[in-house]
């Protein structure tokens, strides 16, 4: 959502957990954006403890807690950082969609042995 996106707060609900700011049901409020997305949303502020960040999400989860959904965002970007590692260290440019997830697994866990052997000589 952009940050002069235009919406109503419906409801607050009580932030529980810790790093979150706010947690809110909101709605967004332009004519356009009500006719595509015309869905109930949580908008929830998290402070990031490990620098001080500010993160904003938008959900439409609407019955996990703030604090589970700050968590799994958490966990999604330590895969994209995982990731982004292994594309930078162990020269693979583009992950083939066509393997099994079983074949793609193999050939990054025998990419890590790799390297780990040529980083140790």
């Amino acid at each position: 959502m952009k940050s002069n996106a235009e919406f109503k707060v419906l409801k607050t609900i009580k932030a529980t957990g810790a790093g979150v700011l706010e947690d809110t049901l909101i709605q967004l409020s332009s004519t356009l954006a009500r006719q595509i997305c015309p869905q109930k949303m949580r908008r929830i502020r998290f402070v990031r403890e490990e620098d001080g960040k500010e993160l904003t999400f938008i959900k439409n989860d609407l019955i996990r807690s703030a604090e589970e959904i700050a968590d799994l965002y958490k966990r999604r970007w330590q895969i994209e950082l995982f990731f982004k590692w292994i594309k930078q260290n162990l020269k693979i440019k583009r992950f083939l969609r066509v393997f099994r997830r079983s074949l793609v697994l193999l050939y990054v866990k025998a990419n890590l042995i790799c390297w780990k052997k040529s980083t140790k000589d």
